[in-house]
């Protein structure tokens, strides 16, 4: 029988964020953990990885459009 062997991937790097809430948002968040049967860490994540996810190449400079080139030199 031929052994079967498993390519380890690469590692992700993680990293820790600490948030502050006040007891009443907490208690809020509990009950709606509870309510959704998940976990405080989860809904959090779930929250803020379209924010995460979708700003990874973001182009240093913005591009104008041609109206708000129009609107600057009408006022000139």
């Amino acid at each position: 029988m031929a052994k079967i062997s498993f390519r380890k991937g690469r590692r992700k790097k993680r990293f820790e964020i600490t948030i502050s809430l006040t007891a009443k948002q907490m208690a809020s968040l509990e009950n709606y953990c509870r309510l959704h049967k998940t976990t405080p860490n989860r809904v959090i994540r779930e929250r803020i990885s379209p924010q995460t996810t979708n700003f990874g190449n973001v182009p240093s400079e913005r591009f104008v459009t041609a109206k708000q080139l129009d609107m600057f030199s009408s006022a000139v």
